[in-house]
């Protein structure tokens, strides 16, 4: 029987949706990657699809990376406008309904949360209890929020290590792996935009996709 892929944590991920502080810039760093096969050409036109069955959080999160991509000189289609919503949806189905979007582009990729994990923002003049995180696990997904008791906490700022899976189309052959860590982020918009950038920089420095502008 086919399981349902894994969901993003709705809680946490709404946590940080709703976070918006003013601080610093959210900054990405690859952690692992792996260049699977050469591409028949650099891809013009990418597919993003946000790995969660969260509807919402998964039209925001594309639309964002659509964003980014139009300001590379690159075209990108969410998921979203292909299909509404995952609900009950396996992996290998999501999968099936990416590849048969040959027709607006040639290359998808499939982002997929990985741990979260979350810290408060304090008051200047606030002392950091000295405490351990509480951990917790979300439809398989690990979460880990320190709050202190007490004290003047302004927010919250996030740790997000996302994985990304490109794939050919139409071939659908397996080009290339990714996971990296958003730090420092204190809403989605923060997370969604700086993944971007640094994937869209690496993808194309590898030959994954066109040079744009």
């Amino acid at each position: 029987m086919a399981t349902a892929f894994p969901a993003l944590a709705r809680t946490a991920a709404a946590t940080l949706a709703a976070a918006w502080l003013a601080g610093c810039a959210a900054t990405t760093e690859v952690l692992r990657a792996s260049d699977e096969s050469i591409p028949q050409k650099p891809a013009q036109t990418l597919v993003v699809a946000g790995v969660t069955q969260d509807d919402a959080l998964r039209r925001d999160y594309e639309e964002v990376f659509v964003a980014q991509l139009q300001k590379a000189g690159l075209h990108g289609v969410g998921s979203n406008r292909l299909f509404s919503s995952t609900q009950g949806m396996t992996m290998s189905e999501l999968r099936d309904r990416m590849h048969a979007a040959t027709v607006v582009a040639d290359a998808v990729v499939h982002v997929q949360l990985v741990t979260l994990t979350g810290t408060p923002v304090l008051s200047p003049d606030d002392i950091p209890a000295e405490q351990a995180p509480a951990h917790g696990e979300i439809a398989g997904v690990s979460v880990n929020i320190n709050t202190p008791p007490g004290g003047a906490v302004r927010g919250t700022q996030y740790a997000v290590e996302l994985q990304a899976t490109v794939y050919e189309l139409p071939s659908r052959k397996l080009l290339w792996t990714a996971t990296t860590v958003t730090r420092e982020a204190n809403s989605l918009e923060a997370v969604a935009r700086s993944h971007a950038k640094a994937l869209i920089r690496e993808m194309k420095k590898r030959g994954y996709l066109a040079k744009g502008k």
